[in-house]
């Protein structure tokens, strides 16, 4: 009996369908668990590998906005990545300037499911984006209003005529009333005219009409490397009126006073301006070649009145090379500038004013002999029949023109 029911139970095929697939049913599982694994880490590589391509081509783009350097592109490169990389991981962003070559490198440890039975350690995934990338420098600013609201941030009176035509105007505020030609003389001709918002009037006396479409520029020297400011050598010094007087390089603290009919000869290299106004009354006469005036501190302006002449050409080298007038972004900047302006007045190198507003009045041509001038505010007014003229000509070579003034454009190709 018992011999004849083990020979029936052996010989029995029921269910012998079952008792194989709940044997084979495991490495099947075990198969496409570990195509699901692959699946999801080819799924992330591809989601790092289109991170790190759109990073690198971002932040080498940023390049063409003004003030935007090389030294700022590895930031950019790290916002981005940063921002869209979201689950923990290394990135490792590299720069060859001298080749123009970006590259993005991102790393991150991926734990998979079914992989880790028999690969216990997490399984690295890392991608790789270069891009190469050419600049072309062209169109350079001479004129720039910073603000990027008001009206008349740009405004001329009276017969006031800008005329810079080899360089551009470039003007920030969206106010559609952001330039005012006030007067039926003003008239502003440039090489561009890039003006973010609107012409309240005079529209007509603009040439070439303003730009269809005109992006606000950051200001372009807000991180310009700053000189160091050394100890006082000048007190609240004051020039009496039809003095000769010639002064040297230092730290003047409390202001400069040059009275009326003066004539001061500034010997050449760095006047650090320290809390107080660089001032002049009518009549006073001030020259110097290869000379920076960079004012920084409290209650800091420029404020040559009605009959002063001054002839500055910046320093070649050193620091703040090609800038006449330099002032502090990070000081203060409640106090406004103004100078006046005639034919005697000539100036070479950047007048930068940074976020602080100008007024110039003038009479007769001035500056039409400068080969290499700009004007940089934060608003700007001329008042006056001052035919004031800006240029940045080609082949300019005297003094350093910083980059940051030209129109960059940038072309970048993805090559890995």
């Amino acid at each position: 009996m018992i011999k004849s029911l083990v020979r029936t139970f052996l010989s029995s095929k029921r269910g012998n369908f079952a008792v194989t697939f709940a044997v084979s049913i495991i490495p099947i599982l075990y198969t496409a668990g570990i195509a699901v694994d692959y699946a999801m880490i080819q799924r992330e590589r591809w989601r790092m590998q289109d991170t790190a391509d759109s990073s690198a081509l971002y932040a080498v783009k940023e390049l063409e906005k003004a003030g935007k350097t090389e030294n700022d592109l590895l930031a950019d490169a790290d916002d981005v990545v940063e921002s869209n990389f979201t689950i923990e991981g290394n990135v490792d962003v590299s720069l060859d300037t001298k080749s123009n070559h970006l590259t993005v490198h991102l790393t991150k440890e991926y734990q998979p499911t079914f992989i880790s039975l028999f690969h216990p350690d997490p399984v690295t995934i890392g991608v790789l984006a270069e891009v190469a990338y050419n600049e072309v420098y062209t169109g350079a600013k001479c004129f720039m209003s910073l603000s990027e609201t008001g009206k008349g941030v740009l405004n001329l009176n009276g017969n006031a005529i800008i005329d810079a035509p080899t360089c551009g105007v470039q003007v920030n505020s969206k106010s559609s009333d952001a330039v005012d030609l006030n007067g039926s003389g003003t008239e502003i001709t440039a090489q561009s005219n890039c003006f973010v918002g609107g012409v309240q009037s005079g529209l007509s006396r603009i040439q070439p009409p303003p730009e269809d479409y005109c992006p606000v520029l950051p200001d372009p020297f807000d991180e310009y490397p700053l000189p160091t400011v050394g100890t006082c050598k000048y007190y609240d010094l004051k020039i009496n009126a039809n003095q000769n007087v010639t002064l040297e390089p230092g730290v003047y603290c409390g202001g400069l006073s040059i009275g009326s009919g003066a004539h001061v000869f500034f010997k050449p290299g760095l006047y650090t301006m320290k809390n107080g106004v660089f001032k002049t009354t009518g009549g006073a006469y001030l020259w110097g070649d290869g000379v920076t005036f960079f004012f920084t501190g409290d209650d800091i302006a420029v404020s040559f009145s009605g009959g002063t002449t001054f002839h500055f050409v910046a320093m070649a080298t050193g620091p703040l090379a090609g800038f006449v007038f330099f002032f502090d972004p990070d000081s203060d900047t409640s106090l406004a500038s103004s100078f006046a302006g005639n034919s005697d007045t000539y100036f070479e190198g950047i007048l930068y004013f940074g976020r602080r507003n100008v007024t110039v009045d003038g009479e007769g041509s001035v500056n039409t002999a400068s080969p290499f001038s700009s004007l940089i505010g934060n608003t700007i007014t001329l008042n006056g029949n001052a035919n004031i003229h800006f240029a940045v000509e080609p082949g300019y070579s005297k003094l350093p023109v910083p980059e940051e003034l030209y129109t960059k454009a940038i072309t970048p190709r993805l090559i890995r």
